[in-house]
């Protein structure tokens, strides 16, 4: 709960003052060496109680504008690319608004999943600029090859 008070501090604070506040590694990114592809595993209530309630405040009530992912996995699933994280969770229950960003593509196959996810999102959000935000997409990828922003 202290973590999420403090975020929400610090992301309301920021905004104040004009920045864009952007906290990470949303979720579960337990070590720093060696952090690529780890899996964690949890139960739905452990994340509940204690990872994502950290988070929460700061996008539940928006004054977070984006969050990282971490590198690791949730379970099998890479973290950019979770469903269950992003959607159901940031987007669905929270309301979140903001960007959610990733700093790294390291060619892993189990980031590659990144880009359907990615596609099946804006299908569903936006059939009918997908020709539109495809273009966007591959200009972004093609301009900045290793500091990849999706909106989800």
């Amino acid at each position: 709960m202290l973590t999420n008070l403090l975020g929400q501090a610090v992301c309301k604070g920021g905004k104040s003052k004009g920045l864009m506040m952007m906290p990470k590694h949303y979720i579960m990114n337990h070590q720093e060496l060696n952090r690529s592809g780890v899996s964690t595993f949890f139960t739905e209530q452990a994340a509940r109680e204690n990872e994502l309630r950290a988070f929460q405040g700061a996008m539940e009530n928006n004054y977070a504008q984006g969050i990282m992912t971490g590198f690791n996995r949730l379970g099998t699933v890479y973290s950019g690319a979770s469903e269950a994280s992003q959607v159901q969770v940031a987007r669905n229950e929270w309301g979140f608004e903001g960007w959610i960003v990733t700093d790294m593509i390291n060619g892993a196959d189990y980031m590659n999943c990144l880009f359907q996810f990615i596609r099946r999102q804006f299908r569903k959000r936006h059939p009918d600029q997908l020709d539109y935000r495809r273009r966007i997409f591959a200009a972004t990828v093609s301009a900045d090859p290793g500091n990849h922003i999706f909106q989800i």
